[in-house]
């Protein structure tokens, strides 16, 4: 049960089955979710065919979430993503915050930027630049470190037009 309750607090407060199951291989998830259920740590909250749970109190996701080994956590929001990236093919522009977000903390360095920029884009379009600030931010921050200096200038002049919009 450990394990399972660590792989969903990296998914998150709130976490479809079908998302754990993906990502905890384990045929007796069903069980140990109605035991956590019964034991008041998570509950469901939608039901079939798209079941999702939520922890019940964020503080528990949260130390749950602290006691997994930073180089297991990593590995496993980088598995999560590339699962995540997978499930939603149909409808990824509405997951892009949350696979740079997974990316970011999984290290893939690459993905993330690709996500934080398609991010930077989609709130650019709704106008809302102070996220798009943000987000670009996060982009050049990650670009200095694993990117050249050409996508940096590029970046930079992205971030000064946003700056002009505010």
């Amino acid at each position: 049960k450990k394990r399972a309750l660590q792989h969903a607090s990296v998914i998150g407060k709130e976490f479809k089955y079908e998302h754990l199951n993906k990502l905890y291989l384990n045929e007796s998830l069903k069980e140990m979710l109605n035991e956590l259920e019964r034991s008041q740590i998570i509950q469901q909250i939608k039901k079939d065919p798209d079941s999702e749970f939520a922890f019940k109190h964020t503080i528990i996701c949260e130390v749950v979430y602290g006691t997994i080994l930073k180089k297991k956590v990593t590995a496993i929001h980088d598995e999560y993503a590339k699962i995540l990236e997978e499930l939603s093919k149909t409808n990824i522009y509405d997951y892009f915050e949350v696979l740079a977000q997974h990316y970011l903390l999984g290290e893939s360095w690459q993905n993330a930027f690709k996500y934080l920029i398609e991010s930077f884009n989609k709130h650019v379009k709704i106008y809302d630049h102070e996220g798009a600030l943000l987000l670009l931010s996060k982009a050049i921050e990650i670009s200095k470190k694993y990117l050249n200096n050409e996508k940096i200038l590029f970046l930079t002049n992205e971030l000064a037009e946003c700056y002009e919009k505010l």
